[in-house]
């Protein structure tokens, strides 16, 4: 895998500063417009797992990028649900010891461990869904049903055979956010940059992690250490 290529490909596109100015438009278009950044963040992770050598795809196909964008939102929610219900299983528990605390001693030491269970519960599966969800998206992107995004044993193996890769794209996802965060500091208007970047960015990464694992499970040659190795770009 060629990291560092993630935060140069999108200035290699001949027309980079128009993409840039379109996506930082629906940035601040309120629901509609993460929906179709969304799918269009998508199709940069088809590109790259297809080797095509222009990965910033063009703002032509709106229709696609909105339905993407939907199923992808949808594909999130779902496997966040077990941090949904564990979350508001632990708000109810301590608003439970909350209203009792004083009157009853035991049930608020009781609500302090559940917190604890919950908090520790929800952390772990954070991580894991850090690690699975890329998984499950690159292969969303490459098969292009709905439905292959929650072939749960495919994307086990996925996961299982590139998770070296699938571990950086995961420190990537924690990485990035603060790069986008930087707009805010700097100026407001900058999150217009920084925003779209730190996504394109991230989106590269999950299709080249998907690539470089699907290829090695191919052909059993392990791409990620390859010395030669590439950017798609450039293949």
């Amino acid at each position: 895998m060629n990291y560092g290529y993630a935060f140069s490909f999108q200035f290699k596109d001949d027309e980079w500063i128009k993409k840039f100015v379109i996506a930082a438009i629906f940035t601040i278009i309120p629901i509609i417009g993460p929906i179709f950044l969304a799918g269009w963040g998508l199709e940069i992770t088809r590109r790259v797992i297809v080797k095509d050598p222009e990965p910033l795809p063009p703002w032509n196909d709106f229709g696609n990028y909105l339905v993407k964008g939907i199923q992808l939102i949808v594909i999130g929610f779902i496997y966040a649900l077990p941090i949904i219900l564990v979350q508001t299983c632990t708000q109810s528990v301590f608003i439970a010891g909350s209203e009792n605390f004083g009157s009853d001693d035991s049930l608020a030491v009781i609500a302090v461990i559940a917190q604890t269970c919950f908090g520790c519960l929800t952390f772990l599966y954070s991580i894991f869904l850090g690690l699975f969800l890329p998984a499950a998206i690159g292969h969303f992107a490459a098969e292009g049903s709905f439905g292959s995004a929650f072939r749960v044993g495919d994307i086990f193996q996925i996961l299982k055979n590139g998770f070296a890769a699938y571990l950086i794209v995961l420190i990537f996802s924690f990485v990035l956010p603060i790069l986008a965060i930087f707009g805010l500091v700097f100026c407001l208007i900058g999150v217009l940059f920084t925003a779209p970047y730190a996504m394109m960015a991230m989106q590269y990464l999950t299709g080249e992690a998907y690539r470089a694992t699907k290829e090695m499970m191919d052909t059993g040659i392990d791409t990620d250490f390859e010395p030669d190795a590439k950017p798609i770009a450039d293949a």
